[in-house]
């Protein structure tokens, strides 16, 4: 189950999506998210002159590659694949990321 929400039809949501795409190839046989959360910030101080319409984004990924890796691991992997998405200037101000193993996933959901 694929979700998009708030416009994550535009660059850098697309972008995000290519690179979780490679690094997570079994992202379709779980639920996934991404969202563009952006919509929620604009005007507040930090995003004073940024232009960018997509710079708050959250991630809700189940994934086989978190098995036996603590929640920091888990994010530094994402946050490697999105190392250059962060990186830009009007690029990814925050992130957001709910990460879970399909038995972590099944076990909340009963």
């Amino acid at each position: 189950m694929f979700r998009r929400a708030m416009s994550t039809e535009g660059p850098m949501a697309q972008a995000i999506l290519k690179r979780l795409e490679r690094g997570f190839p079994d992202y379709k046989n779980f639920a996934f998210g991404l969202y563009n959360d952006s919509y929620k910030h604009k005007g507040h101080a930090g995003m004073q002159g940024n232009a960018s319409a997509e710079t708050h984004f959250r991630i809700e990924m189940i994934s086989k590659k978190f098995e036996g890796l603590k929640l920091p691991q888990r994010h530094r992997m994402v946050y490697s694949l999105l190392q250059d998405e962060m990186a830009q200037t009007n690029g990814i101000h925050a992130l957001q990321l709910s990460l879970k193993t399909p038995q972590e996933y099944g076990s909340k959901a009963k």
